[in-house]
């Protein structure tokens, strides 16, 4: 999805007029590409949980939101995302839960990793927004579930 899909409100801040144009302009945020703001595409508070659940990250006032995602080495330089599957789990009006894939890439086109999380969009003043980003599973260099893991985080086959 390119930003002239999303609306421009008066600050000049774009506006996602679907829960699935805050879920993608969010993946085009995560990448390294620098293409969508990262504060563009949440609303306040937000809430990402690491994979391991070793942390929670919060973000309650627009000053602590980066304005581009900040990647957590070097070899991520460059690195972009692209959603590959989206299913809403449990919706009402104004709020949606989706279970989301998505591969991220080296700036070179090869993939880096693919993973599994669970989103959360909000409609706020009308504009859809992701309020959480809860990451499952990560499996590295893995392009569009070509392995599954059970419960216990074993590998098993797709049915």
């Amino acid at each position: 999805m390119e930003k002239s899909h999303l609306r421009l409100q008066e600050d000049g801040c774009t506006m996602a007029r679907t829960p699935e144009e805050a879920i993608t302009s969010h993946i085009m945020a995560i990448g390294d590409r620098q293409e969508i703001k990262l504060a563009e595409t949440i609303h306040l508070p937000f809430q990402h949980y690491h994979p391991n659940a070793e942390r929670v990250f919060q973000w309650n006032r627009p000053e602590e939101v980066p304005e581009y995602m900040q990647m957590p080495d070097p070899s991520w330089a460059g690195t972009y995302c692209e959603l590959d599957a989206l299913e809403p789990i449990f919706a009402s009006d104004t709020k949606i839960a989706y279970k989301i894939e998505v591969t991220r890439f080296h700036a070179d086109g090869s993939v880096m990793q693919t993973f599994e999380a669970i989103y959360t969009v909000l409609k706020k003043d009308g504009d859809w927004r992701v309020v959480q980003r809860n990451p499952i599973n990560i499996f590295p260099a893995v392009r569009k579930n070509s392995i599954s893991r059970d419960h216990d985080g074993n590998e098993a086959p797709l049915h």
